[in-house]
C-alpha cells in the first residue's frame, strides 16, 4: 500500500481550534457527524482520535488511530498517537513495540518515551 496523503476539506480548521482550546467534546460531536456522513473523511478520524486522547477516552481513541494505521500504515505521527494511547493505557510494553515500529519509517516523529523505549 502506498503512503496516501489526508484530503483535507470541511471543517478542519474549526476542529483544530476546539482542539487547542480542549472542547473535545465539540470536536467529537462534529466529527462523529462527519464520519456518519462519509466513513472515508480520514481527517475526521483524525481529529475524533486527538480529541478522545486529550479527553482521556483511550480505548475510542486507539479504535480511531488504529483505523487510520490501516490505511496510511508509513504515517509516523498517527503510529505516535497509536502509541500514546497505550502509553496512557499503561501498556508501556505495547506502547514501546509500536514505537520501535513507527522508528523504522522515520527516526525523526517519535516523542520522547518513544525514544526511551529503544535506549
Amino acid at each position: 500500500m502506498t503512503n496516501k496523503q489526508f484530503n483535507f476539506e470541511g471543517e478542519e480548521k474549526a476542529a483544530y481550534d476546539m482542539i487547542n482550546a480542549e472542547r473535545f467534546d465539540n470536536v467529537i460531536s462534529l466529527c462523529s457527524r462527519q464520519v456518519i456522513a462519509d466513513i472515508s473523511n480520514h481527517q475526521a478520524i483524525l481529529f475524533l482520535g486527538i480529541a478522545y486522547l486529550y479527553k482521556g477516552e483511550l480505548d475510542k481513541a486507539a479504535i480511531c488511530f488504529y483505523y487510520l494505521l490501516m490505511q496510511y500504515p508509513k504515517n509516523t505521527s498517527i503510529w505516535n498517537n497509536y502509541a500514546e494511547c497505550h502509553t496512557r493505557m499503561g501498556d508501556v510494553e505495547r506502547a514501546c513495540a509500536i514505537y520501535k515500529n513507527a522508528l523504522s519509517d522515520n527516526p525523526i516523529s517519535i516523542n520522547k518515551f518513544g525514544i526511551d523505549c529503544i535506549i
